[in-house]
């Protein structure tokens, strides 16, 4: 974000993501810049009439309403880049947070001007009448807070009490009936928070300088804990573009200013059967577009130039999430030898704290498909103590049309190069179809020969080994590293070049773990 700050707020119009307001070291400012997640680029938008921090925003008709830092609500057009001055809050209040039902605008708790003792105050703006309206107090006065709308209610979520103790507090808001509802706890306590809703699931971000996000399920009033955000922060903004949840500024644990901006893609569905109980999501990456999620992309320079770029394409029959899969591209005459044509991945980080690992992807290669004539073609990595330690491979048993089996195999290790083949079931990896890995990868530990490796093709346990030795006694076992990634290379020596286009298809990839 071009303006570092925290106490901002965000809200998105037409697939763009609007941060505004908030406090940048010296001043409370009235910036407004503009993310577009398709471009990754920031654009300087009109500011708003006055500076605000504490502030909260609600979308209505095309319009980004701002309201609360103070008792002003201004209104924004995306399509004149102009602001409009509308009707006074009745309470002037800070820290407040907001929800949209039915087209209006809810602004629950605060703290009032010139008085940090926390609000219960609910207030209603109706757009099309310029008109605000009290409601029904909320059962716990709060600042600090934030809030979603799921089916209708407002959940209002955390802040700080009236005695200023952190509250892991949730409470539903019924406009229909204009009454509150007491629900689960959060887990962990916070202020500072902030809360957005993908897919009907409420996740709650940051708050109190920490890293945690915890996401709540209306239908079963339950919390679950998921992937932690990289930077720990309070007074952040938060929104969702296209099912992608972006954290936007705040303050770190010196109250100092930030500009980072940070993606996570919650689970849409790849998550699989053989996943064990207590995993954190890291990425669910449904293929819908080729930039999503962190993931990138790129051409590689292969000899001959024979590089293609990684599309997305439509296949309905996709086992997880059609219709869009990604698509590589070998072209005639490619060599491979150690190389791949292209690559998608996402950079990951070491301090992820992951002793195990699961991982689910769906691949198909195309009918056509010629094994390479080392028998290895790769599709994936993991990586351990910065070295690609674990990639799988859809191994044939010689070139061209020969069968095709699924292999783990193992590099950077203490004991070199280490195959593991499939000794609990046989099953031909087959062209033309679409097959489903699952991977579970468990860290040995002190140098030992402890660690574990299991897999699964379509839902039948094919692989399984114990004694497996990942690292060495001086290395990090810890599952992470510079990347994971989708990165079929071709072969690792030089071989009889491509005869024809063949392709690789991949529908989905999901990734979680555990301490």
């Amino acid at each position: 974000m071009p303006t570092r700050r925290w106490g901002l707020a965000a809200g998105v119009l037409n697939g763009i993501l609007y941060a505004v307001g908030g406090y940048n070291g010296t001043n409370i400012v009235a910036t407004v810049e503009a993310y577009d997640p398709a471009t990754n680029a920031w654009t300087a938008k009109a500011s708003m009439p006055a500076g605000r921090t504490g502030l909260a925003t609600g979308v209505v008709d095309g319009m980004l309403y701002v309201v609360g830092g103070g008792n002003a609500t201004h209104a924004y057009d995306p399509a004149t880049n102009t602001w409009t001055t509308k009707a006074l809050m009745p309470t002037s209040r800070h820290s407040v947070a907001a929800g949209v039902v039915n087209g209006i605008v809810y602004v629950v708790g605060g703290y009032r001007s010139g008085d940090l003792g926390a609000e219960s105050t609910v207030e209603a703006y109706d757009p099309t009448t310029n008109t605000w309206t009290t409601k029904a107090p909320m059962p716990t006065a709060r600042w600090g807070l934030a809030a979603g709308v799921v089916n209708g209610i407002l959940y209002a979520v955390g802040g700080a009490g009236v005695d200023g103790s952190t509250l892991a507090t949730v409470e539903a808001y019924d406009p229909e009936s204009n009454t509150w509802t007491a629900k689960a706890s959060m887990p962990t306590a916070r202020d500072g928070l902030a809360a957005v809703v993908v897919n009907g699931i409420l996740y709650a971000v940051g708050g109190g300088f920490l890293t945690t996000v915890e996401a709540y399920d209306p239908a079963t009033n339950a919390w679950t804990t998921k992937a932690p955000m990289l930077t720990g922060r309070r007074e952040l903004a938060a929104n969702v573009v296209n099912g992608i949840l972006y954290a936007v500024g705040g303050a770190d644990a010196n109250w100092m200013e930030l500009a980072k901006v940070e993606a996570y893609q919650p689970a849409t569905g790849g998550e699989g059967p053989n996943e064990p109980v207590g995993f954190t999501p890291y990425t669910d990456r449904s293929f819908d577009g080729m930039i999503e999620g962190g993931w990138a992309a790129q051409r590689e320079s292969v000899p001959g130039g024979l590089g293609t770029v990684p599309i997305i394409v439509s296949d309905p029959s996709a086992p997880i999430s059609p219709p869009n899969v990604g698509q590589i591209t070998y072209p005639a005459g490619f060599t491979g030898a150690g190389y791949a044509p292209a690559q998608t991945f996402k950079d990951t980080t070491p301090n992820l704290g992951w002793k195990q690992v699961y991982v689910r992807f769906a691949v198909k290669l195309s009918s056509n498909w010629e094994s390479h004539a080392s028998g290895v073609n790769k599709i994936g990595f993991v990586w351990m103590h910065d070295n690609p330690v674990v990639y799988f491979s859809a191994q044939g048993q010689g070139p061209g049309s020969a069968p095709l089996f699924s292999e783990l195999r193992l590099s950077s290790t203490p004991d070199g190069e280490v195959n593991l083949t499939q000794n609990l079931a046989d099953p031909e990896f087959t062209r033309g179809q679409w097959h489903v890995w699952e991977v579970l990868l468990i860290a040995n530990t002190g140098g030992l020969a402890n660690g574990e490796a299991h897999w699964w093709i379509d839902g039948v346990k094919v692989g399984g080994y114990t004694g497996v030795r990942y690292a060495n006694a001086t290395q990090p076992n810890l599952w992470g590293g510079p990347e994971i990634s989708w990165f079929p290379t071709w072969g690792g020596e030089n071989g009889t070049p491509v005869a024809q286009e063949m392709y690789m298809w991949m529908d989905h990839y999901y990734l979680s773990g555990k301490p």
